[in-house]
């Protein structure tokens, strides 16, 4: 097994979905220079829910053939025409590679996430923005490529297409997500101002075999997500019915990274206040409980086809994603498969099981190489009850320095199966 060429952003808060979410506000509509948040974000994932949908019905024009396109891209990319006017509602976070993510209105969808990038030889000369955006195409680009060839899934999330729009004089190249309702590691952090000291054992288990099953798929299809982290697995709807368009026609990006409905300021009605209320009790969560959610796999700017030229499998060594789900051999600098996915895996379970993010109190990276290539990640001691011991034993050997004996996302899905066989 060779080396595949190796390209990628470096590790830690990239800007692209590792750095925690900062509380602001932000206004409706285009920001102006005043008014632009601060360069990073971590939940460029926050996707609208749908249906998983064919291609075909998407109403839009397919194939790199469009003339109208300045970039080259994917042979089997969705294209948006230029003159679709699209509703770029608000800015929901700009990362610091140039790279933003919007809420926007888009065809029969509705509410859907957009993720802008502007290549710097298109940008406004009078825009004071001005940072290199290198970087940011390349990542584009590669998850462009990786979703165009890939077909629906239900645990992937859903892309829409693509599109290259001039706003003024500045060209925004924009790829169309599904919106999700939260990420995992939000999800934890809502369980915890529950009071909760830790996840159900159903809660886990079901998030955990629709990750398996998605990082399962990729792995069919040669490809290794290299950045799973609680921020890129993204909890969507199941169903997009005509009430729950309506309500995400209505919702509001919370500082806390909750989607609330939008409330008419200056009425302070009862129900507001009850709203309020209730958000305290865990109304959120019990939303949850009560529509069908599903854990669905997002940014996929670092991922890479693990296969050579000449399609035979290879390896990576290129250091990515964020330092606190990264495995030993990224830490070692040495050549990595898709097993670099499942030690990641097992840090997602850790931390839905503890409810504490992997070295949270110590984001260190010198610190958290030392213990995770020694082995001294997790703890020896045993982290949670009874009821979540199985779960705390497949985390277990997801996290083995010794990238062979992890075992396989098919084996996960098998074991995770056997655990909760309604699922």
């Amino acid at each position: 097994m060779g080396n595949c060429l190796s390209g990628g952003g470096g590790a830690g808060n990239d800007g692209y979905g590792s750095a925690k979410r900062q509380p602001q506000q932000y206004t409706k509509g285009r920001q102006n220079a005043g008014s632009r948040p601060p360069r990073h974000f971590s939940r460029i994932d926050s996707f609208p829910p749908s249906q998983l949908q064919s291609r075909e019905s998407l109403g839009i024009i397919s194939g790199s053939f469009n003339k109208e396109l300045l970039f080259k891209i994917p042979e089997h990319c969705p294209v948006l025409s230029k003159d679709e006017d699209i509703d770029m509602v608000d800015l929901v976070e700009k990362g610091s590679r140039g790279v933003a993510v919007w809420r926007a209105n888009l065809l029969i969808h509705g509410v859907v996430a957009a993720k802008v990038t502007i290549p710097n030889e298109f940008r406004d000369p009078a825009d004071d923005d001005n940072e290199d955006s290198e970087d940011a195409q390349e990542l584009f680009e590669t998850e462009l490529e990786l979703l165009s060839s890939l077909e629906p899934h239900n645990n992937i999330i859903q892309f829409f297409g693509y599109q290259e729009k001039y706003v003024g004089k500045t060209l925004e190249r924009r790829m169309f997500f599904e919106w999700s309702i939260d990420n995992v590691h939000s999800y934890v952090e809502h369980r915890t101002m529950e009071g909760k000291k830790t996840m159900q054992p159903i809660e886990v288990a079901l998030i955990s075999i629709q990750m398996a099953k998605g990082l399962e798929f990729l792995h069919n299809n040669k490809i290794a997500h290299r950045n799973i982290s609680s921020d890129s697995v993204v909890l969507c709807l199941d169903v997009l019915d005509n009430a729950r368009k309506d309500w995400l026609q209505n919702i509001a990006i919370d500082p806390m990274g909750i989607t609330l409905p939008k409330q008419n300021e200056g009425k302070a009605d009862s129900e507001s206040r009850k709203r309020r209320e209730t958000r305290k009790e865990g109304a959120y969560i019990r939303y949850l409980y009560t529509h069908p959610v599903t854990a669905r796999l997002s940014n996929f700017s670092e991922s890479k086809r693990l296969t050579d030229r000449d399609g035979q499998s290879c390896r990576a060594n290129t250091l990515v994603g964020s330092v606190q789900f990264m495995c030993p051999e990224m830490f070692k600098k040495i050549d990595y498969d898709y097993s670099c996915d499942i030690w990641s895996f097992g840090a997602v379970i850790y931390e839905m099981i503890t409810t504490k993010r992997p070295f949270e109190k110590r984001n260190n990276y010198a610190y958290i190489e030392s213990r995770v290539t020694t082995g001294k990640f997790p703890e020896k001691e045993r982290l949670t009850s009874k009821s979540l011991e199985y779960l705390e034993n497949i985390m277990r050997q997801c996290l083995q320095v010794d990238h062979t004996v992890r075992g396989t996302a098919q084996e996960l899905v098998a074991q995770l199966t056997n655990y909760s066989p309604n699922i």
